[in-house]
This record gives C-alpha cells, sequence and structure tokens, in this order.
C-alpha cells in the first residue's frame, strides 16, 4: 500500500480532477506491476533501447462507459505525471502514457505539461475510475509501477475495487 502521505497527495490531485470534471487526453484494490507483467507479479526490464516512459494498459474495464480513468503517478510523495483516459466502451480496453500534468489538472496537458515522464525509477500509482463532477471514484486501486525504458502497468478490471471510501 502506499505511505498516507502519498496516497493524501494524489487523493487531492484526484479530487481537483473529479471536482473539475476535466476532459479525455486520449478499501482499495492493489497491483504490483512492472514491464509487462500480469497483475500481481513484477518484471523486468522490456529489453528495448527505446526512451524510458510508462504506459498504462486497461483491459476488461466493466460497467463505467462515459467515466474517465485517471492514474497518478508519485515519486517521494509528490504527484509527478498522470494519464486520463475516457471509457468509450462496454468492456473497455485502453492505454495511455504518463506524462507531466497541470498541478490545477490532473488531465491539463497543455505547454508547458505534457512531457512523457522518463526517469528511471519506482512509482507509486493511484488509479481511480470516475464520473467527471463526482469526488469518489466507483472503481479504485493503488498500484507499483517501476520505470526501467520502456514499460507498462496493466490493470485489469478484476484488479480494480468498488469500495472506494475513504480513497
Amino acid at each position: 500500500m502506499l505511505a498516507k502521505s502519498t496516497r493524501s497527495l494524489a487523493i487531492v490531485a484526484l479530487m481537483a480532477l473529479f471536482a473539475a470534471g476535466c476532459g479525455d487526453d486520449g478499501g482499495a484494490g492493489s497491483v504490483q506491476t512492472t514491464a509487462s507483467a500480469a497483475p500481481g507479479s513484477t518484471a523486468g526490464e522490456s529489453g528495448s533501447e527505446a526512451s524510458p516512459s510508462l504506459t498504462l494498459l486497461a483491459e476488461e474495464i466493466t460497467g463505467s462507459q462515459g467515466q474517465l480513468l485517471v492514474a497518478v503517478l508519485s515519486a517521494a510523495g509528490r504527484p509527478v505525471g498522470s494519464v486520463c483516459i475516457g471509457v468509450d466502451a462496454d468492456p473497455f480496453s485502453g492505454s495511455g502514457v504518463f506524462s507531466t500534468f497541470d498541478p490545477n489538472n490532473p488531465c491539463g496537458k497543455d505547454a508547458p505539461y505534457g512531457e512523457v515522464i522518463t526517469e528511471d525509477a519506482t512509482y507509486a500509482v493511484t488509479i481511480g475510475v470516475v464520473t467527471p463532477g463526482e469526488t469518489v471514484p466507483s472503481l479504485c486501486a493503488d498500484a507499483t509501477a517501476t520505470i526501467s525504458g520502456p514499460s507498462e502497468l496493466r490493470i485489469t478490471g478484476a484488479d480494480l475495487a468498488s469500495d472506494c471510501t475513504g480513497f
């Protein structure tokens, strides 16, 4: 689980998003994965020489059409990046790359924001599926992800908890 201060900062960022109902830029569950590992496991580097990055892969999320999948990446107790994906199907599968965001809007990627997070490190990730304008996600999870070259964080509908009170 995430440290309380890290989780609190990520929640503040998510709450700002939920209250603002921002748009799409293309007891919680716990997931630990890196590279292309299966949920609940850890994998190493992907082996490519490409630039480091972290892609969120969402698969088989059901009952959330019209909502927004938001994931906030935190390091050293502060949010450093996010990805926002509009859930436009049921079941839904989609992906997005973590990048820097406007501190007033986790989905705000206008310049000077929107730079891909490239620092090799292990990050805490807070994930929520929300209806824009709501303050509590309908589905949620905590995760840990490691960027080591091009990396992936895979989350499935089964990884997301529906009891997000206190999240």
